[in-house]
């Protein structure tokens, strides 16, 4: 079924009626779309649609398809999900493209009790109000096999990327020569070997190697080599 694109035209619909028109095209179709489909309105970012696939994922009532009106970032997403998530989207709601997409990996979750997966996610605008502001958008939502090789070496590059998100602040909070020396203590060093590299005096690199520690918290050799693994400075 051809799904076309939401129009303003001269009969001046409003809003909701164009919605409402739009959710039911999705839904005469939604079982031949291999994905949850998402409708999620742009002012508060609640859910106006979710697709059966997704009722059945994420364990909601059936019988309340429309107008959910939870907050997609809150039910679904992880902790550090939400500050992507909403950096890109409001990327998006800035521009004046109807064609633009967005895409992201995110981990979703059906409840609590359960956890995270990893999703390939599409948004779009999907209907913007008279004034031609983003009014809803739509999302469709394609969980990766965990069964696949490629899966498995996308979730270790995605976890690495949330870790980098965490520690972000700490990283930052080196100084350049704090960074410099940390990619040889990582690599296991002695304070004399990297006085010599750096020709400074070893007891300079024992302060600095002190504050590193201090400011990065760690507790092990394997934590330094780890981190610095994780900022690409080894």
């Amino acid at each position: 079924m051809k799904i076309s694109p939401p129009e303003m035209d001269d009969s001046h619909e409003s809003t909701d009626e164009l919605i409402k028109n739009k959710i039911a095209e999705f839904a005469a179709c939604e079982d031949d779309i291999p994905g949850i489909i998402i409708i999620i309105n742009a002012v508060d970012f609640s859910i106006r649609y979710l697709s059966k696939r997704g009722i059945e994922v994420f364990g909601l009532n059936p019988e309340e398809p429309q107008g959910i009106g939870i907050k997609y970032p809150a039910l679904f997403l992880k902790a550090e999900n939400p500050a992507e998530y909403s950096a890109s989207t409001f990327e998006l709601l800035k521009h004046d493209n109807n064609d633009e997409i967005i895409s992201l990996f995110q981990e979703f979750r059906t409840s609590a009790q359960h956890n995270y997966s990893w999703f390939y996610v599409g948004v779009k605008v999907l209907l913007r109000n008279m004034k031609g502001n983003p009014e809803f958008l739509i999302a469709m939502a394609i969980p990766l096999n965990p069964m696949s090789e490629m899966t498995e070496k996308t979730e270790r590059i995605l976890n690495d990327q949330n870790e980098r998100l965490r520690n972000q602040q700490k990283f930052l909070s080196l100084t350049k020569r704090e960074t410099e020396l940390l990619k040889y203590i990582a690599l296991g060093k002695t304070n004399e070997a990297i006085s010599t590299e750096l020709y400074i005096s070893a007891e300079t690199v024992a302060t600095h190697r002190k504050n590193i520690k201090r400011k990065l918290g760690f507790k092990s050799n394997y934590d330094c080599t780890h981190f610095a693994q994780l900022f690409n400075l080894i």
